[in-house]
């Protein structure tokens, strides 16, 4: 995928799906392990909002706490940068993929 010929278009419809079962990244990889995970926890307190969800040989996936039974973000005004920032070009050229429902979408230039 060639960042320069995408764009991302659409906006949120409040499923939920960016919540639930994500991968996280440390700088350019992803979190692997849980000792991982402790270290992000230590210099970043607000990823305590996420727990592990799914555990893959070579990466782990996360669901927020936070999410309400609406979908909803229950700490919208207090979230943490990597979900003010969902989605961006630079998470989907590193391999993850937009959700199934997900109102966003990329499109060819």
């Amino acid at each position: 995928m060639d960042s320069k010929t995408q764009t991302l278009v659409g906006s949120c419809n409040y499923c939920g799906e960016c919540c639930r079962d994500i991968v996280i990244f440390d700088g350019k990889k992803f979190i692997r392990t849980e000792e991982d995970f402790k270290k992000l926890i230590e210099n970043d307190e607000y990823y305590r909002m996420f727990e592990i969800s799914i555990r893959e040989p070579f990466r782990l996936f996360f669901t927020c706490t936070n999410l309400g039974a609406d979908n909803r973000c229950q700490r919208y005004g207090d979230r943490p940068q990597l979900c003010k920032d969902y989605p961006n070009k630079d998470m989907l050229m590193k391999g993850t993929v937009l959700p199934k429902n997900c109102g966003y979408e990329l499109k060819e230039e």
